[in-house]
């Protein structure tokens, strides 16, 4: 399956994957799947992993009109979106979803370690 997902209740985290060719149907499908999850808390922070992306159809357009709706982003404003894109197709995929992102703080990283590491430090009002 191109796209999954898991939720990592104890590190108030969920891990999603998105391989091969990715639709935006599917890319869809999965918020909304996630929305029903009875482990699911909006207020988690979440990787969106990238690594194995090789192709989309998926338009600024497209996203555009799926955060506009909310279909995009399950998540609240104070969860926390590290997005894993070492390859070109990746980047520019995240980088469209990053231009009109409304939530919480975005980051795009190169590895799933950055992100771990991103992740891990400290928010800034849990830092005050």
């Amino acid at each position: 399956m191109p796209a999954s997902y898991r939720i990592d209740v104890k590190r108030r985290r969920v891990v999603e994957v998105f391989s091969g060719e990715v639709k935006l149907e599917e890319v869809l499908a999965i918020q909304s799947e996630l929305r029903r999850d009875p482990l699911f808390d909006q207020d988690f922070d979440v990787i969106v992993n990238l690594s194995e992306m090789v192709r989309t159809k998926i338009t600024f357009q497209s996203i555009n009109q799926a955060v506009t709706s909310g279909e995009l982003n399950p998540f609240s404003k104070i969860s926390r979106s590290a997005v894993v894109a070492p390859g070109e197709l990746g980047y520019g995929m995240a980088r469209m979803v990053e231009a009109v992102h409304k939530g919480g703080t975005f980051e795009i990283l190169r590895s799933m370690s950055e992100a771990e590491a991103w992740l891990a430090q400290p928010t800034k009002e849990e830092a005050s």
